[in-house]
C-alpha cells in the first residue's frame, strides 16, 4: 500500500523501550471486530512489520461516534521509519470503515514534494488496499493484511506526539495549513510572537483562503483569518500576541489589513494596490506599504481605527522595495532601488519620510534587517554577468552589513533565493536554495547558515528533485534561543531545534607541492602553510580561504570575486570521519582576458584597478557598443565609463555625452564604491539634475551603478584642459591639467605665469574643492602629469621653459629649454620639493610615477628611456628600450619595481605587438611576462598587488592569449587581460 522507499537520512529503531508507544503488550483479537469510534480512532497509531515501524495519523472528517455515521477518516500523515532500508515518506489518502472492513485509498493524481528530507513522493493513481478490522481494544487495533505472512497487523497507539522526521540536525513535516482538504497552499509565511511560538501564514495558491496555523506541542492548530481568495500575504505579531496581517484579496482585486487573535479577526480592504508589505512596531502600530499601479508607493499606518496614507514621492519609480523592518523606537525603513542604486527609506512618528542614497552593488535585496546596536544587514543577489555582457541564469547571493561605513558585502553562494534573519545577539542567519543544473546531474539543496562560530558555517537541510514549486516562498525565523525555524513549498517546516548531531568529523586539508600562499580554515582561523586539520560538527559546510601566487584548478573552489586569481573560496562538507580536501596551484601566464566591442570603433583613454578587485574604465564608444553591458543608446564617439568586476565582467556601463578637444583625453580614479571620470569637453553638456558643464576641463562622480552623484567644472574660462585624476586616501580625488590667462575655479581666480600654465587641485569626495594652485613657469607650459605617493601627497612633472613659480612663488632654477619642472606637495598643497631638469630627452614625456624619494619617467615614440629621478633632479639611473621599442605605459609597484608595456615592428611588416617586462631599482630586468609576438598592442598598465599587472589595448581581429581565444566583434575592439606576476 506504501510507494516505494525514499532515500533519507539516519534510521530511528522501534523498539519496547520508545516513549511514544502506550503499551508493548500483545493485542489479542478483543472487541470481536467492533469498529473503533471517531474519537477513539483519532491520532497516532504504530505498526511493526518486518522490522520496520509505520506511523500513521487518522484525523476524521466526521465527529460522530455511531459506526452508522463514521464514514471517513483522512489520513494526513504516514512516517515510515525502516530499520532494514533508510527511507521515510509521506501520503495522503482516505480510509472508509464499512461491516468491519477499513478501506485505503490513494487520492493523488500528481506529484508534489511530501518530505523535506527527501525526494518526491510518487504518484499513486486509483490504488486502493483492504483491510479488515479482527479486534480493537483501546491501545491496540488487530487488521487483516496480505501484506505479512501471518496475514495480521498489530496497530498501537501512539502517546503524545509521533516521532518526528529527522536527519542528524534538522526535523521536519507539514503544516496543518496542508490538511483538512486545503490542497497545496503558496505565500508562506514564518514568524514567531513573543511568547517563541512559531507561527505560519498562508494567502494559498487554487483560490483558497488566507489561513493562519500556531505549532502546539505536539502538530499544528489552524484557523481562517479571511475566507477570501488571497495571496501576497505578508504579517507580523505585536506584543501583545495579535496577529497584524496585509495581503492581496485575488478575488476583489483590492489590498487587505487583518488585526486579531484565536480565530477572530477583523479586516479592512484599501483601494487597487498589491505587492503589500508589512511592519508592526512594539507599540502595536502596523505600517503597509503598497505599490498601486501609478508607480508611486503609498505608506499606510492605523491608527485606532482610521488609516492615514503617505504618497512617496522620493521612491516614484522604484523598481524593488525591501519588506520594510520595524525598530523598538518605532522607526519602519526599507530599501528602494532607484535606477542603479539604492536608497535607503526612513520614517519616524510624526515626522516625514527620509531617503539616503546608499552604494549597493546588488541587483535585488531579499530581505533588510536592523542589529539591537544599529548595524544594518541585508541579504542580496546579483545577476551574474559574463565578459561580453552575457548574462547567466543564476543569482550570486550575498551577506551585506554596514556599520557606519559602507556597504561590506561577502558571497554565500550560487543561488536564486533566500532569506535573512539576525538574532538577539546581532549574529545573522541565512536560508537560500543552490540550484542543481536542471540535467539531474547535479541536484539542488535548501542550505541554512549562520555566523555563530565567528565565521558563515553551512548546513544542507534537503536536496530537492529540482522542481522550481518546491523551493516556491522560502522563509526564515530565529527564536530568542537561536534556533531556525524554515518554511517552504507546499506547507513544508523545519526546525533544527531536535536531536541535534554530536558527531564530529576531522578535517584535513592538503596543499600540493606546487602551492605557494596560506589557507584559512575556518571558523577556528588556523593558517596553515601545509597540511592542516579541522573539527567540526559532521554535515557541516565548512570554507577554506586560499590565497594563490598564481591561476590554479582546484575542485570545489571558486574566485571569492568573479575572476579573482588569486583569492579563493573552497567548501567541503564534512560527513565522514575524516575528509581530505588537496588543493594545488598550477602557474599561467595569464589569470583571465576579456573583449569587449561593437561593430563600431572603441578606444581605451584610461582604466583604474581599485582595492578589493573591481575596475573602472574611461573610453570612446563606437556604434552598438558592448563594454560588459549594452549601452542604452548609441553614443559613438562620445565618452562611456564603464564599472566591471575582479575579471572584467560587466557590472554598470554609463554614456557621458561629450564630444572630446581633439587630442585630449579622458582620466578615471576610484572614488568611493564607484568612480570619478576627468575629462575635457569639446562642446557644452548638461548632466541630469546637475550644473552645465561647458567648454574646459570638469570631474564627474559616479556611484555604482553608473548614475551620477556630482559634477564639478575646473578651470572656467581659461580653455582649460585635463591631463591627469588619482585617488586621493581620503576618498577625494587629485586632478592636474593646463589652462591659459585668468581661470576660473569655483569663486577663485587661477592666472597663468606664462602663455599657459599647470594646476594641481585636491577635491573632497563630495567634489568640493579642498585647494588648488597654479604652477609653471614663463614659457609655454604643454604638459602636466601627476601620481601620488604613499605619504599621501603627490609628485607633479610639467613641460616648460624659463621661470618657475608654484602657486606664486618662485621655486628652483630657471628650466632651461626642452626641459621640465618637476615638484612635491603634501595633501594640504604645500610645496614640499622642486627640482628644474635640463634638456636630457625628456621632451615628449609620455608617463610618470612616483616612486619612494623620486619618480621615474618615460619619454614618447621614437626616444625609448626610462630615467629614475630623485627629489633633486638627479638621475639615478637609465635604461633605454630595445631598437624600434615604443615605450606605451609603466606601473610601480609597492617595492619599487617598474613594469612597462611596449610596442614594436614585429616579423610581419606593420605588424604591432607588445610585451610586458619588469626592472628592478637598479634598471635590470627582472623578467618579461610575455616575449615577442605573445600581445596584441598595449595602451595602459596597471599594478594589481605586488605582482600582478591589469592591461588594456585594442584589436582590430580576434585576440589570443595562450590558449584563450578571443572573437572580435567589428570595428577596432577593447581588451583587458589580468597577467601573472613571477
Amino acid at each position: 500500500m506504501m510507494a516505494p522507499p525514499l532515500r533519507v537520512g539516519p534510521l530511528l529503531a522501534v523498539s519496547c523501550a520508545m516513549v511514544w508507544l502506550l503499551s508493548c503488550s500483545s493485542a489479542g483479537d478483543t472487541g470481536e471486530g467492533r469498529l473503533p469510534t471517531a474519537a477513539e480512532l483519532t491520532g497516532y497509531w504504530a505498526i511493526e512489520e518486518d522490522g520496520r515501524t509505520l506511523v500513521w495519523q487518522f484525523a476524521p472528517t466526521a465527529t460522530a461516534d455511531s459506526p452508522e455515521l463514521q464514514g471517513k477518516a483522512d489520513v494526513f500523515h504516514i512516517w515510515d521509519y525502516a530499520t532494514d532500508a533508510d527511507h521515510q515518506q509521506a501520503q495522503r489518502g482516505t480510509y472508509t470503515f464499512a461491516n468491519g472492513a477499513l478501506t485505503y485509498a490513494v487520492s493523488w493524481d500528481r506529484f508534489y514534494p511530501c518530505s523535506p528530507l527527501a525526494d518526491l513522493c510518487l504518484t499513486m493513481v486509483g490504488k486502493t488496499y483492504n483491510h479488515t478490522i479482527l479486534g480493537f481494544s483501546g491501545s491496540t487495533m488487530t487488521l487483516s493484511s496480505a501484506k505479512t505472512a501471518s496475514g495480521k497487523r498489530v496497530l498501537k497507539r501512539v502517546s503524545g506526539c509521533p516521532p518526528p522526521k529527522s536527519t542528524g540536525r534538522w526535523v521536519a513535516g507539514q503544516t496543518a495549513l496542508f490538511d483538512h482538504g486545503y490542497g497545496e497552499v503558496g505565500h508562506a509565511r514564518i514568524a514567531i510572537d513573543a511568547k517563541q511560538r512559531v507561527h505560519v501564514l498562508t494567502g494559498t495558491a487554487n483560490q483558497r483562503p488566507l489561513r493562519h496555523a500556531v505549532r502546539q506541542a505536539c502538530g499544528w492548530s489552524a484557523d481562517v483569518v479571511d475566507s477570501n481568495a488571497t495571496s501576497q500575504s505578508e504579517f507580523a505579531f505585536d506584543q501583545g500576541g495579535a496577529l497584524h496581517a496585509a495581503y492581496w484579496q485575488k478575488d476583489v482585486g483590492k489590498t487587505a489589513y487583518a488585526h486579531g487573535s484565536n480565530g477572530v479577526y477583523q479586516s479592512v480592504d484599501f483601494q487597487s494596490w498589491y505587492a503589500p508589505t508589512l511592519a508592526v512596531v512594539p507599540d502595536g502600530t502596523p505600517h503597509v506599504l503598497v505599490s498601486p499601479p501609478d508607480g508611486l508607493p503609498r505608506h499606510g499606518v492605523r491608527s485606532e481605527s482610521s488609516w492615514q496614507w503617505t504618497e512617496l514621492s522620493a521612491l516614484a519609480g522604484a523598481q524593488a522595495v525591501s519588506p520594510p523592518v520595524a525598530h523598538a523606537d518605532g522607526r519602519v525603513e526599507l530599501l528602494a532601488r532607484m535606477g542603479y542604486g539604492w536608497v535607503l527609506a526612513s520614517h519616524k512618528p510624526f515626522e516625514p519620510w527620509t531617503v539616503e542614497p546608499q552604494t549597493l552593488p546588488c541587483d535585488v535585496v531579499w530581505r533588510l534587517q536592523r542589529t539591537a546596536s544599529g548595524g544594518l544587514r541585508a541579504l542580496c543577489g546579483q545577476t551574474v554577468v559574463q565578459p561580453g555582457g552575457i548574462v547567466a541564469k543564476y543569482w550570486d547571493t550575498w551577506y551585506a552589513e554596514r556599520d557606519g561605513g559602507p556597504w561590506k558585502l561577502t558571497w554565500l553562494d550560487d543561488a536564486m533565493r533566500g532569506d535573512l534573519a539576525v538574532d538577539s545577539k546581532g549574529q545573522a542567519h541565512v536560508a537560500f536554495f543552490r540550484p542543481g543544473d536542471g540535467l539531474g546531474n547535479k541536484p539542488g539543496a535548501l542550505v541554512y547558515g549562520n555566523q555563530a562560530a565567528g565565521d558563515w558555517l553551512f548546513e544542507q537541510v534537503h536536496v530537492s528533485g529540482g522542481l522550481l514549486r518546491e523551493w516556491d516562498d522560502l522563509r526564515l525565523a530565529v527564536d530568542a534561543s537561536g534556533k531556525a525555524h524554515l518554511h517552504w513549498g507546499s506547507s513544508v517546516y523545519a526546525t533544527n531545534a531536535v536531536q541535534a548531531s554530536s558527531a564530529k568529523a576531522n578535517l584535513r586539508v592538503t596543499l600540493d607541492a606546487g602551492f605557494s600562499g596560506n589557507v584559512t580554515s575556518l571558523p577556528k582561523g588556523m593558517q596553515c602553510p601545509g597540511p592542516c586539520s579541522l573539527t567540526v560538527a559532521a554535515g557541516t559546510e565548512v570554507r577554506l580561504f586560499v590565497d594563490f601566487a598564481a591561476p590554479h584548478a582546484m575542485p570545489a573552489c571558486r574566485p571569492r570575486a568573479p575572476g579573482d586569481a588569486q583569492h579563493y573560496e573552497c567548501r567541503v562538507m564534512v560527513n565522514q570521519a575524516e575528509t581530505k580536501q588537496s588543493l594545488s596551484a598550477k602557474p599561467a601566464p595569464v589569470a583571465w582576458a576579456a573583449l569587449y566591442g561593437g561593430p563600431g570603433d572603441e578606444t581605451w583613454h584610461d582604466v583604474s584597478h581599485f582595492a578589493g578587485g573591481a575596475i573602472a574604465a574611461v573610453g570612446v564608444a563606437g556604434a552598438g557598443a558592448v563594454i560588459g553591458k549594452p549601452l542604452q543608446s548609441d553614443m559613438s564617439g562620445q565618452l562611456f565609463v564603464a564599472g566591471l568586476g575582479a575579471a572584467g565582467q560587466g557590472r554598470w556601463i554609463a554614456a557621458l555625452p561629450v564630444q572630446q578637444a581633439k587630442g585630449e583625453t579622458a582620466a578615471v580614479a576610484a572614488l568611493g564604491g564607484g568612480a570619478a571620470v576627468g575629462l575635457t569637453a569639446a562642446t557644452g553638456w548638461t548632466p541630469p539634475g546637475r550644473p552645465p558643464i561647458p567648454h574646459g576641463a570638469a570631474v564627474v562622480a559616479l556611484d555604482g551603478f553608473g548614475n551620477i552623484t556630482w559634477a564639478r567644472t575646473l578651470a572656467t574660462g581659461g580653455g582649460g584642459t585635463l591631463t591627469t585624476l588619482r585617488p586621493a586616501a581620503d576618498g577625494g580625488v587629485w586632478v592636474s591639467g593646463i589652462f591659459s590667462g585668468d581661470a576660473l575655479w569655483g569663486k577663485q581666480f587661477l592666472t597663468a605665469a606664462g602663455p599657459s600654465d599647470a594646476y594641481v587641485a585636491k577635491l573632497e569626495a563630495t567634489g568640493e574643492t579642498q585647494w588648488v594652485i597654479a604652477a609653471g613657469t614663463t614659457g609655454s607650459d604643454s604638459r602636466a602629469l601627476l601620481d601620488t605617493t604613499a605619504e599621501g601627497g603627490a609628485v607633479v612633472v610639467l613641460l616648460g621653459t624659463g621661470m618657475p613659480t608654484v602657486a606664486g612663488k618662485p621655486v628652483a632654477q630657471e628650466v632651461p629649454p626642452s626641459g621640465a619642472l618637476a615638484f612635491g606637495v603634501d595633501a594640504k598643497g604645500a610645496v614640499l620639493w622642486s627640482t628644474a631638469i635640463g634638456d636630457m630627452a625628456l621632451h615628449g614625456l609620455r608617463a610618470m610615477r612616483a616612486m619612494p624619494g623620486g619618480f621615474v619617467a618615460s619619454t614618447a615614440a621614437g626616444l625609448n628611456f626610462v630615467h629614475r629621478l630623485d627629489t633633486s633632479g638627479k638621475i639615478l639611473w637609465t635604461f633605454q628600450a630595445q631598437a624600434k621599442q615604443q615605450l606605451v605605459d609603466m606601473a610601480v609597484f609597492p617595492d619599487g619595481r617598474l613594469a612597462f608595456c611596449a610596442s614594436f615592428s614585429g616579423g610581419m611588416s606593420g605588424a604591432v605587438v607588445g610585451q610586458v617586462m619588469t626592472l628592478n631599482s637598479s634598471a635590470g630586468t627582472v623578467a618579461t611576462y610575455l616575449g615577442d609576438g605573445d600581445l596584441p598592442g598595449c595602451n595602459l598598465l596597471r599594478p594589481i598587488g605586488d605582482k600582478d599587472v591589469l592591461l588594456a589595448g585594442v584589436t582590430a581581429g580576434a585576440v589570443q592569449f595562450g590558449a584563450l581565444v578571443l572573437p572580435a566583434v567589428g570595428g577596432t575592439d577593447l581588451w583587458l587581460a589580468r597577467f601573472v606576476g613571477k
